[in-house]
């Protein structure tokens, strides 16, 4: 999504600028724009990384070229051309990047919320020292469902950066001994390219290498690496290659430049979904073939001008816009009573973003450009820009994580955040690839409860501990995840061999108890979980449902909030104000088990009565978010669930357990 914007330097054939490349740039960064603005609507707009990918190699390409060409004057060496070809890079992309990171980094800390200012922090290091793709993959994870993070669109930012530093010296040394350097050198890209291409399409091939690396996702990876990226910047570059060749013919016809440019419209700003690899690819050649036949002149003038003035300021926009559309979404500072959407939040941040990038522009971006042009600038006044452009925003960002270490110097007066339950698991094993443990035996007891499900098991871990522990029984809870798709895992059958073998680790351990917590709403498999039920009910002597507890209303529950806007959640509700949207898929399991032998457990009564419900006590706060418990939440089901199993302790013999499965 990060472009070069050195469209005005590319000169082919002609002394004209290329006005079709700013116009692509325009639509590119507008399609970005509006993907991140309301996604829904504008589901491929995320491509215009792509064809800002494609640009850039089409753009810069001949700047690299010049490297390692003998030009006048002769006098100047290839490092003395490399070291110049930096410091143009270095002052076309950092000025820009360092006032925006600098303005960004205030913004966030006043308006954002504190739970977000490490990954803030750390996004923003990153990508001052041209890592920023890394960062995002560690901070942020999955780019299309990310943990919130105002700088995760510098990752393509670093991509570029990487490829500049690289490429000069791969082609370089590649053309050193060859006469016809610029033959080899556009061979060398179309090997490069393919390459790249093909660890794009099978990213598991260098799985090997990332990992010496600590990076064991190469399917995410894939998206932020630069050399799963480079064969986007090798076709743009082939694309410059192809258009100097004297064989070059001009122009297609005018009814294919129309097919083209539409095409790339409907991809851009159309409903369709492509897919992430087809629709990269797709893009990226269509890209190529608009540069080639200069097919975005067939567009009407005036969409031309506004698309280019666009496109001139594209970069600026660029960098401005997430931090805006973060804010515009998720700081409670600026929300509207009633209007969740947030959509006139987000298009005031659309055209801010525009608004802010054009500025910047004129006063910053494009006023360094013209400086890093001039071959007299002193090595002083280079030195002295990247103190300024690099080390005081480093020094900015290492001060907001200092002050975040320190909880702000006092300045932050909200309230501490509840620990989770499963904080405190102990006794945490591995066995094999199966399940993950947390096993806490009792000297001499006879008797195992085994705690399965998903996160909602997870809040129940410390309860379930305390109260085997106080009836003498061993404990463990096990990381299974939702039953129902422990049960239709890889197919929709009984015979699901990952559900068998469950099973047969079940056989083995031969728990006395089973404790099965999971929150059951709309999109839960009633059939598949009742399934998985009677499969456990053959095995285990007694199984215990652990119904939904009570699900708070107020969907920005949380303990973090901008600091000037101290958050204080309320403490009760009326019971007719909770969340009870899923409650009556629970009570349809709780119904069909008690009909079947399988008891069930309600906790409403730990937190309601019949007035109203509370998540606040003397001794702190009882749930950490909307529906799962604190550590002091946790507590208050220890009685209940330990009243279970001396009730079980009582029984003087238990079923004896089937171990067949």
């Amino acid at each position: 999504m990060s472009r070069n914007l050195l469209g005005n330097e590319v000169l082919i054939k002609t002394e004209s600028i290329r006005l079709d490349i700013q116009v692509l740039r325009g639509l590119a960064v507008l399609a970005v724009l509006l993907f991140h603005g309301k996604e829904s609507l504008f589901p491929q707009g995320y491509l215009g990384v792509d064809v800002f990918f494609v640009v850039s190699g089409f753009v810069v390409t001949p700047l690299i070229q010049r490297i390692f060409l003998h030009t006048q004057p002769e006098k100047i060496s290839f490092w003395g051309k490399m070291i110049e070809f930096y410091r143009r890079r270095f002052f076309r992309l950092a000025p820009a990047l360092a006032v925006t990171l600098v303005i960004s980094a205030f913004v966030i800390f006043l308006f954002a919320p504190t739970s977000d200012h490490m990954n803030f922090t750390k996004q923003g290091i990153a990508t001052i020292l041209i890592f920023g793709n890394l960062g995002a993959l560690v901070y942020s994870g999955d780019y299309f469902n990310p943990n919130p993070n105002p700088l995760i669109h510098t990752w393509s930012l670093s991509v570029e950066e990487q490829i500049y530093f690289f490429l000069p010296l791969i082609l370089g040394l590649i053309t050193w001994r060859f006469k016809s350097k610029s033959k080899v050198a556009s061979i060398s890209l179309w090997i490069i390219g393919t390459l790249s291409l093909i660890s794009f399409l099978k990213p598991e091939i260098m799985l090997s290498a990332y990992s010496a690396l600590g990076i064991r996702q190469a399917e995410q990876f894939s998206f932020y690496s630069p050399i799963d990226r480079i064969w986007q910047f090798a076709i743009g570059g082939i694309g410059y290659f192809l258009l100097s060749s004297p064989n070059h013919s001009k122009k297609s016809a005018g009814k294919i430049n129309i097919i083209l440019a539409s095409s790339l419209l409907l991809i851009l700003f159309g409903p369709m979904n492509l897919g992430l690899k087809s629709g990269s690819i797709v893009v990226s050649m269509i890209t190529l073939a608009v540069i080639y036949f200069e097919s975005l002149i067939s567009l009407p003038k005036i969409v031309q001008s506004k698309l280019a003035w666009l496109g001139d300021r594209s970069y600026s926009i660029y960098l401005i816009h997430m931090p805006l559309l973060y804010i515009a979404k998720l700081s409670p500072v600026i929300a509207i009573p009633f209007l969740e959407n947030r959509i006139i939040q987000s298009s005031l941040a659309v055209v801010l973003s525009i608004v802010l990038g054009s500025y910047c522009y004129t006063k910053v971006e494009n006023r360094f450009r013209i400086q890093g042009n001039g071959r007299k600038l002193s090595g002083a006044r280079t030195l002295g820009s990247i103190l300024l452009f690099i080390f005081l925003p480093l020094c900015i960002f290492s001060s907001f994580s200092h002050a975040i270490s320190k909880d702000y110097w006092g300045f932050n007066k909200h309230i501490a955040k509840p620990h989770s339950p499963i904080d405190y698991a102990t006794g945490c094993l591995d066995e094999g690839e199966l399940v993950n443990l947390c096993i806490n035996r009792i000297h001499k007891s006879d008797k195992t409860v085994l705690l399965i499900g998903d996160s909602h098991a997870g809040h129940l871990s410390l309860a379930v501990r305390e109260a085997a522990k106080n009836a003498n029984w061993n404990s463990i809870y096990a990381r299974t995840g939702d039953i129902e798709n422990i049960e239709s895992r890889g197919e929709d059958s009984l015979s699901n061999p990952d559900f068998d073998e469950f099973l047969r680790w079940v056989s083995k351990t031969k728990p006395q108890l089973i404790i099965i917590s999971e929150y059951i709403d709309r999109d839960t498999s009633q059939m598949q979980f009742k399934r998985g039920l009677l499969r456990l009910k053959k095995i285990v002597p007694q199984l215990l449902i652990v119904e939904n507890n009570p699900v708070w209303p107020d969907e920005k529950f949380n303990f973090s909030s901008p600091l000037i806007t101290p958050y204080v959640p309320v403490k009760n509700f009326a019971i007719t104000d909770m969340d009870i949207s899923n409650k009556p898929y629970s009570d349809r399991i709780a119904k069909w088990s008690k009909e079947n032998g399988i008891s069930s457990i309600s906790l409403d009564s730990l937190f309601c009565n019949e007035v109203e419900c509370r998540r606040y006590s003397t001794a702190g706060w009882l749930y950490i978010d909307t529906h799962h418990f604190s550590v002091e939440g946790a507590k208050l089901a220890i009685p209940q669930i330990e009243a279970f199993l001396q009730q079980l302790n009582s029984v003087t013999s238990l079923p004896p357990v089937n171990s067949r499965g």
